[in-house]
């Protein structure tokens, strides 16, 4: 069976190393892929400054998206990255085939991560409270619904996020298109499902389908396993008649 080839965004603070469970199950059914770190995050931290902004992280995507290009690819954004995966839809749509959003913002046109945030405000306030310079810091707060020892493998790895990449706007001229195959994954308890803030965007739009999994919020280190299947049904060629399945 053949893939769509997938490029992995990932979220506030993280970097390639959040989907290293993730990617050998990717390996083992053929699906490539490619997961960048975006600049002044992770390995690349060195390179942080507060002119580090959204559109800074875009292009680091459209990077990727252009070496496979004519061949489209499907984006899969993470929390924080989920917005980049917007604006990289904003200025390259012909080179998407598909976009999965995983438990973060959907913003429209003109807007930032901030903009639709719940805590957007409060998100600015306490960054300018605790720096001289427009840096969030990271602090890899245990979540409960991850292991001690994956809280402490996060807590080590996090880096800080550039302020600007959360409060700079995306372009999405025209908006989410309607034909294009968009998929929303949901992290949680089940019980919170219904009240999460960005749901209610993805209804109201043409061309969403959900997904659900009682999960932490990294569901790709917490359930690497399901997030794989999941990828591998979405991603696989339509009109290639052979089946394989995801380990």
């Amino acid at each position: 069976m053949s893939f769509l080839k997938v490029v992995l965004v990932h979220g506030a603070g993280r970097g390639a190393w959040c989907w290293r469970r993730l990617t050998p199950l990717l390996d083992a059914v053929g699906v490539q892929w490619e997961a960048p770190t975006l600049t002044g995050l992770g390995e690349r931290a060195h390179l942080l400054t507060p002119e580090v902004g959204m559109q800074t992280h875009i292009d680091d995507v459209n990077a990727v998206v252009a070496r496979h290009a004519p061949a489209p690819v499907c984006l899969v954004g993470h929390s924080y990255g989920a917005v980049v995966v917007a604006g990289v839809l904003g200025t390259r749509p012909e080179n998407v085939a598909r976009v999965v959003l995983i438990d973060g913002p959907v913003v429209e046109d003109g807007e930032s991560g901030a903009d639709v945030h719940p805590a957007g405000d409060a998100m600015r306030a306490r960054a300018r409270r605790l720096a001289d310079t427009d840096i969030i810091p990271i602090s890899g707060r245990p979540d409960d619904r991850l292991s001690p020892a994956d809280n402490a493998w996060v807590a080590a790895s996090v880096t800080p996020q550039p302020l600007r990449c959360v409060t700079d706007p995306v372009r999405l001229p025209g908006g989410w298109p309607r034909d294009l195959p968009k998929d929303y994954v949901l992290c949680g308890p089940p019980e919170a499902f219904p009240d999460r803030p960005y749901l209610s965007r993805v209804r109201a739009s043409d061309g969403w389908s959900t997904h659900q999994i009682d999960s932490p919020h990294d569901v790709m280190i917490a359930r690497p396993d399901w997030l794989a299947t999941l990828l591998v049904g979405l991603c696989a060629n339509p009109n290639d008649d052979s089946r394989r399945s995801c380990p």
